[in-house]
């Protein structure tokens, strides 16, 4: 059973029983792509393959729809061509979402935007693969800098 305590840590290492922080999202470690920003839905990945514009790299592909929206949402494929252990696969798309988030102030808004992991991104360092999805950015016009 889960009480509805909440425990804040004292300098000392105890925890003792304190109130609620004022926003459950001030942690500094709340790393995650915001929802608003999230393509959801099978029916939004479809629209994007069928007909989405495409750009290419060696290790990425990038597919884009102009929408209505507010923002731009992004979403992220890497299949099982890519390596066939999982661990490898989510790590690519935990980077490739990081990514994006932090260049989310310089992507302009209202697009639908599907990153596919190609063949060469599994030899890709965390520094080239920024590299790369910043160049497959500027090159879909996506970024205001």
């Amino acid at each position: 059973m889960v009480s509805g305590r909440v425990w804040q840590h004292q300098a000392d290492g105890k925890r003792s029983e304190g109130e609620k922080p004022e926003a459950e999202n001030a942690s500094p470690y709340n790393n995650m792509l915001p929802a608003a920003y999230r393509l959801k839905g099978d029916s939004n990945f479809k629209r994007l393959i069928q007909r989405g514009r495409r750009f290419f790299l060696p290790s990425l592909m990038l597919r884009i729809i102009p929408t209505k929206q507010d923002v731009s949402r992004f979403g992220f494929v890497v299949s099982t061509k890519i390596s066939k252990k999982a661990v490898e696969r989510n790590k690519i798309r935990r980077r490739l979402r990081e990514i994006i988030r932090l260049e989310l102030p310089r992507i302009l808004p209202g697009y639908d935007v599907l990153i596919a992991a190609r063949k060469d991104v599994i030899k890709l360092n965390y520094k080239d693969l920024r590299d790369q999805v910043l160049e497959l950015l500027h090159k879909a016009r996506l970024t205001n800098a």
